[in-house]
């Protein structure tokens, strides 16, 4: 049998989920039969003894039974499948050739191990025939035939649950130090998980301290909880920004995002949050809310002096006019009355539209213009 002819074997897997709900007691049953002698037991049971062989040939893991000094004595087709080998070039392998890092001592400790125990389990990464490797659990365990002491070695390629493994490590180390409060609540909004920066968020030292605690008493908001919950119980996401007050007397912004956290059958089991503090952001908007609020006055006080400096100007300079001119000039000081008068009754009609103003609009700067002011409010209402 060449490598290149050998396919591994797909294995299906089946998860049976325990029912949990079902509390009704056990009637307890009649004593079961004592268990029998080995010798009796093998007279009674319908397997023959030859048909264990196939027992062996046919077992989901590797089985290796060596010497007890590791040498080949027979194997089954798994261990060929697993680690790439043809039966031929197996039965002159030793099994320490097989797991990386063993030598002629690891040998002697499963021996007197073995001497006192019945099991024994090895961790270990083993070696394929093409020089690739892989993790596995080694269960061993001695037997005896005549006078000769055998070990039987199954071999599990555990390369599947080391990688979940580590990704759960990555998840965990990720959520344990990621910048925004991670926690997992129940439905109920009691809190089963907090990171460190979800402590912080609420002046804890240790996330553990917030195990147990209910989201009503971190946040102080009891109907948001509810309609938190709600979102969640509906299959839908939420976003929301609350002021949380501390204890000097300021406020913290805190933006709460939370999802439905789902089970492996994609029942509802409570809630993930995550949750940022955002006071740094909503300062900032304050702050150009200020500017923009200053923008619009410097712009009504432009806009109130342009619009009365015309009339203004006209008005003072007819009056000045009109005291130096000589008495005698009857027709000129009455244009100038004239045009007095029409300058007070355009500063009296600017007054009033001014005071009737209800819609913010900017028009450019007619005169000229500095970093600060480039327009003016216009005092024409917008058409609506």
């Amino acid at each position: 049998m060449n490598t290149s002819q050998i396919t591994l074997s797909k294995t299906i897997r089946i998860d049976v989920l325990p029912r949990f709900t079902d509390h009704s007691p056990r009637k307890p049953g009649k004593p079961g039969p004592r268990p029998a002698s080995s010798k009796t037991a093998a007279a009674s049971s319908p397997i023959k003894p030859e048909d264990y062989l196939s027992f062996f040939e046919n077992a989901y893991d590797a089985a290796l039974i060596t010497d007890s000094h590791g040498g080949y004595v027979t194997a089954n087709l798994r261990m060929a499948e697993l680690l790439g080998y043809d039966q031929k070039t197996l039965t002159h392998v030793n099994f320490w050739q097989l797991v990386s890092g063993a030598d002629a001592e690891l040998m002697d400790t499963v021996r007197q191990s073995l001497a006192t125990e019945r099991f024994l389990r090895i961790s270990a990464w083993c070696i394929r025939h093409d020089g690739t490797s892989f993790p596995a659990e080694i269960a061993v365990n001695q037997f005896i035939s005549g006078e000769s002491t055998f070990f039987c070695f199954f071999i599990r390629d555990e390369t599947l649950r080391t990688q979940a493994e580590a990704q759960l490590r990555t998840i965990q180390n990720a959520v344990k130090n990621a910048s925004a409060g991670i926690g997992v609540s129940r439905i109920n909004g009691v809190l089963r998980y907090a990171n460190p920066a979800l402590a912080a968020l609420f002046d804890e030292a240790n996330p553990e301290q917030l195990h147990g605690r209910h989201l009503d008493s971190l946040l102080g908001n009891s109907n948001l909880v509810r309609d938190l919950v709600s979102a969640v119980e509906q299959d839908q996401n939420a976003l929301v920004e609350i002021a949380r007050p501390l204890p000097n007397g300021g406020t913290r912004w805190l933006q709460i995002a939370v999802a439905p956290n789902l089970d492996a059958e994609d029942a509802l089991i409570g809630m993930v949050l995550s949750m940022v503090d955002i006071s740094d952001r909503r300062r900032a908007e304050q702050a150009e809310r200020v500017v923009e609020r200053d923008k619009v006055m410097m712009e009504s006080l432009g806009a109130v002096c342009h619009h009365l400096g015309q009339p203004a100007t006209v008005l003072l300079s007819t009056l000045e006019m009109l005291n130096r001119m000589k008495e005698s000039d009857q027709a000129g000081r009455k244009d100038l009355l004239q045009m007095s008068l029409e300058a007070a009754e355009s500063l009296r009609k600017i007054l009033l539209e001014l005071n009737d103003l209800r819609h913010y609009s900017a028009e450019p700067y007619p005169g000229p213009s500095s970093e600060h002011t480039t327009s003016i409010v216009s005092i024409q209402s917008p058409e609506m």
